[in-house]
């Protein structure tokens, strides 16, 4: 199920790893749609794939082809490689203590 008040890492298609974090992720008339903070919002055609608790595929019929992949980022996930994707990421992840705690900074300081 998407949780559209979670942050997600995003793997793109063709890519080995993923590469981005993004929010507010919802499907919208048929179209998923999500912000790449800080301001960056995006809609992409396509359909949902495989949907589990903490992840899900799209298939995207246009933009950047293929099978995008989301999951959900968790506090360990931050801290161990994604805080690279945030301005001042690991000064953010030494002061975050949980996973909900990292979904809330992100949509106090972005949405």
């Amino acid at each position: 199920m998407i949780d559209q008040r979670a942050v997600y890492a995003v793997k793109f298609p063709h890519n080995e790893d993923f590469q981005n974090l993004v929010m507010d992720v919802h499907i919208h008339k048929g179209n998923l749609r999500f912000l790449s903070p800080p301001d960056r919002g995006h809609e992409i055609t396509g359909k949902l794939g495989v949907e589990t608790k903490d992840s899900f595929t799209w298939i995207s019929d246009h933009t950047f082809a293929g099978e995008w992949q989301f999951k959900i980022c968790t506090i360990e996930d931050f801290r161990d490689s994604y805080y690279r994707f945030v301005c001042n990421g690991a000064e953010i992840a030494k002061v975050i203590q949980t996973t909900t705690d990292l979904h809330e900074w992100y949509r106090k300081n972005f949405l």
